[in-house]
């Protein structure tokens, strides 16, 4: 959303306690790579990509060992290099693209 309400409200309906960043213009998507969506970026503690790609193989999380996004944050929190299974797997994004991505296309 784009909306800082709707972010809040977000937030506080999910016990969400970690500060979220409204990439409005698509800066941020951008200086990640991000050319569509749904995507996770998790950034390591030198703010380097650590994980990006695919939330999960499908659009619907429901399988624990297809949770990418899940599982990348845990192995980030006990310092673990990616295995490579979910390096491979997450390598080519689905979803639709992002709305700063079809202005920069209708610009070129």
């Amino acid at each position: 959303s784009d909306d800082s309400r709707e972010v809040e409200k977000f937030k506080r309906k999910y016990e969400v306690d970690i500060p979220i960043v409204l990439d409005t213009n698509g800066a941020i998507s951008d200086l990640c790579g991000i050319y569509s969506t749904p995507q996770a970026v998790i950034l390591n503690a030198n703010s380097e990509i650590y994980f990006k790609g695919n939330y999960n193989k499908a659009r619907f999380c429901t399988r624990k060992e297809t949770k990418f996004a899940e599982l990348a944050v845990e192995y980030l929190l006990k310092s673990e290099p990616l295995p490579l299974f979910l390096v491979y797997e997450v390598s080519l994004p689905y979803g639709c693209s992002l709305p700063s991505d079809d202005k920069q296309a209708f610009l070129n």
